[in-house]
């Protein structure tokens, strides 16, 4: 097998040994859902599950791309415009989450904004 190993070896260029490519075979068994770290230690001969637990360790490649896929998400998620709660007209939604206006009182004390659209009877209804 080692033969083998080298002639593929020096026909293209690299420099693997047999530990490299156990140790690939092992981080591929682990990532493989479908195997339990009991089978992979079994497959490797591992006396002590401890041994095996060695290739739990994430590559460095592999976690940045899972932690830049999860940024991805989120920024898409936030891009998600959310529908209006129940009680809130979206108007006056609008302007009190979007708009950037100095809030003014009202005849009762209670902060608005300048733009926001009264309703009916000109009283802002903010239902809890």
């Amino acid at each position: 097998m080692r033969r083998v190993l080298q002639r593929a070896n020096d026909e293209i260029g690299t420099s693997w040994t047999l530990h490299d490519l156990r140790h690939t075979a092992a981080q591929r068994m682990i990532s493989d859902p479908r195997l339990s770290l009991t089978d992979v230690q079994c497959v490797l001969g591992h006396v002590y599950l401890t041994t095996t637990q060695i290739y739990l360790q994430p590559r460095q490649d592999e976690m940045i791309a899972r932690v830049l896929e999860h940024q991805h998400r989120r920024a898409e998620q936030a891009a998600i415009p959310s529908p209006p709660l129940a009680g809130y007209r979206a108007e006056v939604l609008q302007t009190l989450l979007v708009s950037t206006l100095l809030p003014t009182s009202n005849s009762v004390g209670i902060d608005v904004y300048a733009d926001a659209v009264p309703g009916p009877g000109n009283e802002y209804v903010v239902t809890v």
